[in-house]
């Protein structure tokens, strides 16, 4: 039966642990021990989000696994 809702509900949760091929550790406030390299690009915005007082922690999706947002690609 047709409601005319929307629901959402939370159904996605982080690994305990990751296994990047190409890792990096250099980095703070990572939601892991390592995280998987990044672009240039990515590596600016890291560097700049790390040290602000309100980011508790990041975490870079592998690359094409997991969790996705398609924003520029068939938006």
């Amino acid at each position: 039966m047709a409601t005319g809702r929307i629901l959402c509900r939370p159904s996605y949760s982080f690994p305990t642990s990751i296994s990047p091929i190409d890792s990096t550790a250099i980095y703070g406030k990572s939601l892991y021990e390592a995280e998987e390299s990044g672009n240039k690009f990515e590596t600016v915005l890291i560097q700049a989000i790390t040290g602000l007082p309100n980011i508790r922690w990041w975490h870079r999706n592998i690359a094409r696994t997991g969790f996705a947002i398609n924003g520029f690609i068939n938006h």
